[in-house]
């Protein structure tokens, strides 16, 4: 009997471990599919970032031209900056011909524009940033989005970088530029949701250059048909109320950085301000705006008075004939006080 009893404890205790080890196993396996299936899917949002259409791929243009070329002269800013300057009129105007690139990019805020600006290459010399009232007068930094996609494009900002924008912005935005490789990765969902739109934009806006704008490195304007007079009044309306004619202490504290950075390289910073429709134009605030930059000793070239209705495409973004005068008065800046 106790030999019957220890067999069957015994055959008891094998089916118990039968039964437990599928149930292990497949609890393994289920956390391995999982961890592989969160691990392919930060992979693949890095791939979609460089092949998937969307509105952020400029970032990726932007970068491999500072990575790879030569340029003497850079610009940067917002889509009026794109839609204003010519980078190749202004290297037939200047003497010596240098090579300037136009590294605007659609909606482009100060702090962007600092951190594009931490991986220049030594060939360049000067460093023209346009201001806008509405940037200027933005404690924004800028869209989380935005920098992820940098960060999927290679991008990797330096300490000095993170540790500038936490002291104008707050530490909880240093702390957003420090995330974890993994972490961004995981973030960049956006892309695939931006497909869907890029794709419709495309087909609603065929005005648009919109491969122009993604990849031209010297005159990128999406914007090369005037818009109808009904159309162009009724956001012209909206347009009249952007900007306060203030620089809030945060995009303040970014431009004196940018002049810090611009010194300790031997380079020369001109601030431009984006010129404004006539009928959008508030000469007061202006003018209170390029004091106050200029207080803070940076060179100022206000083209905010520079434009006729003529000259724009639109009531923000300039025309070509509009692209050519702001192009020329940059240069006109740059041979005047060099």
């Amino acid at each position: 009997m106790v030999a019957d009893s220890t067999s069957a404890t015994a055959e008891r205790a094998k089916e118990l471990a039968a039964d437990g080890k599928p149930a292990t196993v497949r609890a393994l396996a289920s956390a391995a599919a999982v961890i592989a299936g969160v691990l392919l899917a930060s992979w693949m949002m890095q791939a979609a970032a460089t092949s998937v259409p969307n509105d952020l791929r400029r970032n990726g243009t932007v970068l491999r031209a500072l990575a790879s070329g030569h340029p003497e002269i850079v610009i940067f800013g917002d889509s009026r900056a794109e839609a204003g300057v010519d980078a190749r009129q202004l290297t037939r105007q200047l003497s010596r011909s240098p090579l300037a690139y136009n590294l605007a990019t659609h909606s482009q805020t100060l702090a962007q524009s600092f951190l594009f600006q931490q991986g220049l290459p030594s060939s360049v010399r000067v460093v023209v940033q346009f201001v806008t009232p509405e940037n200027i007068g933005s404690d924004v930094a800028l869209d989380t989005n935005v920098f992820n996609s940098m960060y999927l494009y290679g991008y990797r900002p330096s300490a000095e970088s993170r540790e500038t924008l936490g002291h104008c912005f707050g530490p909880a935005f240093a702390t957003r530029l420090g995330q974890s490789d993994f972490a961004e990765r995981f973030e960049g969902r956006w892309v695939l949701r931006q497909a869907i739109d890029a794709a419709v934009r495309s087909r609603l806006r065929r005005d648009l250059a919109l491969a122009r704008e993604e990849d031209d490195l010297f005159f990128p304007t999406a914007y090369t048909e005037r818009m109808s007079p009904a159309k162009f009044a009724g956001e012209l309306e909206g347009v009249k109320e952007r900007g306060s004619g203030r620089i809030t202490p945060c995009q303040a504290c970014v431009i004196e950085a940018m002049m810090r950075r611009a010194r300790s390289a031997g380079r020369r910073l001109l601030i431009v301000t984006t010129p404004v429709h006539p009928a959008a134009r508030r000469v007061d605030l202006q003018q209170r705006l390029v004091a106050s930059l200029r207080a803070r000793g940076v060179e100022v070239l206000d083209l905010s008075s520079a434009l006729g209705d003529p000259d724009f495409v639109d009531p923000l973004h300039a025309s070509a004939s509009g692209a050519s005068k702001i192009t020329s008065r940059i240069a006109a800046a740059l041979t005047a006080n060099h």
